[in-house]
Order: structure tokens, then C-alpha cells, then sequence
């Protein structure tokens, strides 16, 4: 049934209780929506056989003229959307629960003033449950708590704005409480645990003078674990037997993590008082930051750890293991797990932030150069450091320079093939594992020391036009090995530099694998006649040998033949009729080149190119 608007009323509700609203709410069985700002004069009771819901409706119940709260809950009771007030500072606080309560997004004013609470959850209360709520306590003197809780209590997301003399925010004298993510700002203390079985999950609880939280053990039943959450006072947190008289039995807290402060001239982070304790007062810590050295709380599979002198960290023990050094990297890439360790976030470590970049545990080279990475495990006691030398290294570009007639540059993807063996070279060098790449340990050592001066690393092949008069003497090996009827189409040294910041630092004289050389044929030979096929060889000089190697016609004006020692090259061919190749020696070349313009090297698995000719 719905009560039209401008009806003045007396009812009867419940427990026969009169409640004066004027004009306030429309009753439909258990709801009540609360429609105008409302007066609260008298006691308003729900027996324990009733179920109320009171929608607030976003309006504002008002409770004055009685020291006595004005709501009594000894049913189930809902409050929801709106405000309730106390006017009078002689007051005890708005409601008391003796069954179950549910407030959900109620902002409650408080002006009490006389040692009671906004709420209190009596002894024996089923629960009192508290979601997006707001607690003001504004009285003057000995103030109201927010809550006051003797019961089941679970009060979460909810915020308690205290300024009452010496009053907290929220006290658990007794019973079970589950506290999570809320934010009190207390006046004496932020959170009171009186006695009972407390878990905190989250939050921050601060006092303007004294506690961030404050733990005695009135009942026998002290219990209190921290999972999270920031405490600040005085003390962060405070155990204590006080005048000896709240020491009813043994009281165990546990701090599993959070943060922990204490004001500049306060006292302690946390600490435990047990002058004048006839029983055990244990706090055992595991986890957390604390502003004090808490080395006497903690557990012994746990540690200490001091990150400057306002700071400390309490962690599992930790445990580091550093790679042997030095380490090299390849400037872009990323080495891991340079370390090992169980406290990541706890380390502290320096290096030059411009030759490399540290994320955890993994190592990314930005430019060529070497510092050292210190690692430091900061514990109270025994603080560990290790360091490891790190070595980045850049590898330049593939660079192209042709100057015999008609050369070409090579692709850009036959560059990247090019730029990757030197990468390799230079990682087999630093690394000491060599034997694939077939250089003196005069080379090696002038790679070494030319990246560890952070020099960039790079190769040319350099491929000189040979005049026939400069190599008589090699020419006459050459005769020895060409075959009859064959002509010299060209004389070639080719080389392959290393260098460093594009200085020659060496020359690799023989590779394990082979590359690919292509040569582009020169329109310069003579006219092939019709019915003719024209055959080329390969001869190559190295220490002294003369051998051949075969080629390939591409089609395309080159050839292609692969080598992996690298010194003079003699190009030769002759000029068979189609009907008589079958009469041509069986040489090793696998097919007919017709004409030679340049020399090309592709695929040479890294190694840069630069190509010039004699003069």
C-alpha cells in the first residue's frame, strides 16, 4: 500500500512501536521508500521476525531530541541509497544491531560525542555487513566510532572520516571480522582490535595521533591477519598489554604484507608491548614494507631487507645467481636471465643506462660499449652483490662500393644474409667458439679488443681487376691447370676485410662453409659466333694451389660459382661448336657462361661487400 503525499500519520509498524514520519515513505509489505527528507523523533525497532528493506531513496533520515540510537534491529535489516543523521552530540550513535544488518551505499553524520558508535554490533548480532558506505563523526570530545562491533562484522569499500577526540574509526571488541579495501582516517586510531578473529585485505587506516592500528587482547580470542593494506600513525601498528589488565590470553598476529609507517618523531612501523604479559603476544611477520626495522617480528624462512634508512622490506629469503662474465650483446637483441632470483622486486641494480637496458632479469644491448651490471640483494644482515662485466656489440651495415664497369649493388636482402655472418663472427670471437669460421688468432684478438673499445664491426669484400702484367708469375701456375684451347678472360683478387668503425682490422683468408660469387659477364669478350656454345672455368690460386671450380650460367648475363678461400681468380672460357660438345673434356664445369662484364659476390652468409678496381 502506498501513502499519497501530504498525509500526516501516526502508524503503528512492527512492534507496535509509534514512529512519527510526516509525510516520508509509502510501506508496501517489507519495503520502505523513503520519499521526503524525514525527522526521526521516537525509537524506530524492527523485531526479529520481521525482514525490512529501507530504500532511502537518496534522502536524508534525521535522528535528534534522545541519547538513545534511534534505529534497534533485532531482525533482518536493509539500508540502502541515502543519508542518516544524528544531530544530537548526547547521543550513543544512529543504530543498534542485534540481528542482521545490510547498509549499502548509506552516508552516515555522526555529532555524538559520548564514548559510543554511529553502529554498534552487539554480542550475538548474526551479522553487520557494510558495502560503499561513508562513517562522519564530527563530535567535539570523546567521540563516536564508526563502528563498534561485538559481533559478525564485515565491512568493505567503505570510507570513516573521524575528527572526534581520541575516537577511531572502526573498533572490533569482539567476534569475527572481515575488513577490506576501506579508508579510515582516525583521530586516536585508524582500526581497533579490542580482541577476536580479524582479517584485513586492503585499505588504508590512518590516526592523526596515535595508531594506524591498534591490537590488545581483552577476550581470549586475539587474532588478527594482515593481508594487505597501508597503515599509518604514530605506529603503524600497535600490539600492546597496555596497564596489564588486557592480557586475557595468548594473541597471534600475522602480517602476510601491506605497508607500514609511523610519523616523522613517532615511534615504530609495528611493535609489540608485552610489559607486565602473563601470556604469549606473538607477531609474526612475512611480508610488507615497514618504515622501521622489524627484524625482531620476523619469521625465520623470511628476511629483512633495507632499501634506505625509511624502508624496509620483509621478503622470503632471497637467493642470486649471476652468469659467469662476461656477457656480450648484440646491440638490439636481448640476453636472458642473466640472473637468477627469487626476490626480483627487491634488487638493486646499476650499469649505464645508455649501453644497456635492464628489465627484470633480461638484458637488451643499445649500443656498442661495456659496463658493468651490479646486482645488489639489500638484506639488514649479510647484503649481497655481484656484478658482471656486459659487452654490447654493433655490427654495421653491408656496404657496397663497385667500381669495376657495369658493377652492381647487391639486394637489399642478399645485404641482411651478408650482415648476419658478421654477427656471427663476432659472436664466435667474443664468445670463444671459432672453429667455424676459419680465422688467425691475430684476427681474433683484434676483434676482441676493438668491440670491447666499442667499435662497430663490419667486413667488405674487396675485389681488385688484376693486370695480366702484375702476375706473370702466377699466371704460369694458372697455365698449368687451364685447359687447352681456353682463353684468360680476366684476372681477380678478390678479399674479405674485417673491419672496425670501417678501418681494417684483418682479412679472413678461408671460411668453413662456402659463398656464393656471381660474376657479371663482360660485353667486352668477343662476339659468340652462331652455332657456337661458349665455356668458361673458374680457376682459383690460393697458398700456392691452382684448382677449379664450377659454375653455373644464371641466364641472366652472370654466373655463379661458390668458394670458401679467397685470393687470386682466374677467369677463362673457349668456344665450342653445338655438335661438337660432346668432344669438350670433362673439366667439373657443370654449364656454358657466354659473357663476362663484373664480378658480383651474393649470399656471402654476412660478411659486407665493397668492390674496386686496380689501377
Amino acid at each position: 500500500m502506498k501513502r499519497k503525499r501530504g498525509i500526516l500519520g501516526v502508524l503503528t509498524i512492527l512492534m507496535g512501536v509509534l514512529l512519527t514520519i510526516p509525510n516520508a515513505y509509502a510501506l508496501d509489505q517489507e519495503t520502505m521508500l523513503i520519499e521526503e527528507d524525514t525527522i526521526l523523533n521516537e525509537t524506530f525497532e524492527i523485531t526479529s521476525d520481521k525482514n525490512l528493506v529501507i530504500d532511502l531513496n537518496g534522502k536524508t533520515i534525521t535522528a535528534s531530541s534522545s541519547s538513545a540510537r534511534k534505529f534497534i534491529n533485532r531482525g533482518n535489516l536493509t539500508i540502502k541509497n541515502g543519508t542518516i543523521k544524528n544531530t544530537n552530540s548526547g547521543a550513543y550513535g544512529i543504530i543498534d544491531n542485534y540481528g542482521s544488518l545490510v547498509v549499502e551505499n548509506v552516508t552516515f553524520e555522526d555529532a555524538g560525542q559520548g564514548n559510543g558508535a554511529t553502529i554498534k554490533n552487539r554480542p550475538g548480532s548474526e551479522l553487520l555487513k557494510i558495502t560503499n558506505s561513508k562513517f562522519k563523526n564530527i563530535g567535539e570530545n570523546l567521540g563516536n566510532a564508526g563502528i563498534y562491533s561485538d559481533g559478525k562484522l564485515v565491512v568493505k569499500d567503505t570510507t570513516f572520516d573521524i575528527s572526534s577526540n581520541r575516537a577511531y574509526g572502526l573498533i572490533v571488541n569482539t567476534g569475527e571480522a572481515t575488513i577490506t579495501n576501506n579508508t579510515i582516517n582516525g583521530t586516536h586510531g585508524g582500526l581497533g582490535v579490542n580482541s577476536g578473529i580479524v582479517v584485513v585485505n586492503g585499505g588504508t587506516y590512518t590516526a592523526k595521533n596515535y595508531y594506524g592500528i591498534w591490537i590488545t587482547n581483552n577476550d581470549d580470542k586475539t587474532n588478527v591477519t594482515i593481508n594487505s593494506g597501508k597503515f599509518v600513525g604514530k605506529y603503524g601498528l600497535y600490539a600492546s598489554v597496555d596497564d596489564g589488565n588486557q592480557d586475557a590470553g595468548d594473541a597471534t598476529i600475522i602480517i602476510n604484507d601491506g605497508e607500514f609507517f609511523h610519523y616523522s618523531g613517532g615511534k615504530s612501523a609495528a611493535a609489540v608491548n608485552q610489559k607486565n604479559s602473563e601470556n604469549t603476544w606473538r607477531l609474526s611477520i612475512k611480508g610488507g614494507t615497514f618504515s622501521t626495522n622489524v627484524s625482531t617480528y620476523v619469521d625465520d624462512s623470511y628476511d629483512v631487507y633495507k632499501i634506505n634508512d625509511e624502508k624496509y622490506v620483509v621478503d622470503k629469503k632471497g637467493t642470486l645467481t649471476v652468469k659467469e662474465g662476461p656477457v656480450y650483446i648484440k646491440a638490439g637483441e636481448t640476453y636472458d636471465n642473466v640472473y637468477t632470483t627469487n626476490v626480483e622486486k627487491l634488487l638493486k641494480k646499476t650499469f649505464d643506462s645508455s649501453i644497456i637496458e635492464v628489465n627484470s632479469s633480461n638484458i637488451k644491448g643499445l649500443k656498442a660499449g661495456s659496463t658493468k651490471l651490479s646486482v645488489e640483494m639489500p638484506k639488514l644482515e649479510n647484503s649481497i652483490t655481484k656484478e658482471i662485466d656486459v659487452v654490447v656489440y654493433a655490427i654495421e651495415d653491408t656496404k657496397v662500393e663497385s667500381k669495376i664497369s657495369d658493377g652492381r649493388e647487391i639486394s637489399e636482402k642478399e645485404k641482411e644474409k651478408i650482415t648476419s655472418v658478421v654477427s656471427n663472427i663476432v659472436k664466435g670471437v667474443l664468445e670463444e667458439k671459432t672453429d667455424d669460421i676459419g680465422i688467425d688468432s691475430s684476427l681474433k684478438s683484434s676483434i676482441k679488443e676493438n668491440v670491447l673499445a666499442g667499435k662497430s664491426i663490419g667486413a667488405e669484400i674487396v675485389t681488385d681487376e688484376v693486370l695480366e702484367k702484375d702476375i706473370k708469375s702466377d699466371i704460369e701456375l694458372f697455365d698449368k691447370v687451364k685447359e687447352t684451347g681456353y682463353k684468360y678472360g680476366g684476372y681477380y683478387d678478390i678479399k674479405i676485410n674485417i673491419l672496425a668503425d670501417d678501418s681494417k682490422i684483418g682479412e679472413l683468408k678461408e671460411l668453413k662453409n662456402p659463398l656464393s660469387v656471381k660474376l657479371k659477364l663482360s660485353s667486352s669478350l668477343p662476339k659468340l659466333k652462331k652455332g657456337y656454345v661458349r665455356i668458361y672455368t673458374i680457376l682459383r690460386l690460393h697458398d700456392g694451389k691452382v684448382v677449379k671450380i664450377k659454375a653455373k650460367d644464371n641466364g641472366d648475363g652472370t654466373i655463379s660459382f661458390d668458394s670458401n678461400k679467397f685470393s687470386l681468380y682466374a677467369l677463362t672460357y673457349t668456344d665450342v661448336e653445338e655438335d661438337k660438345l660432346d668432344d669438350v673434356p670433362k673439366t667439373g664445369i657443370s654449364i656454358d657462361i657466354k659473357m663476362l662484364l663484373g664480378l658480383m659476390i651474393v649470399g656471402v652468409c654476412g660478411l659486407g661487400i665493397k668492390i674496386k678496381k686496380s689501377v
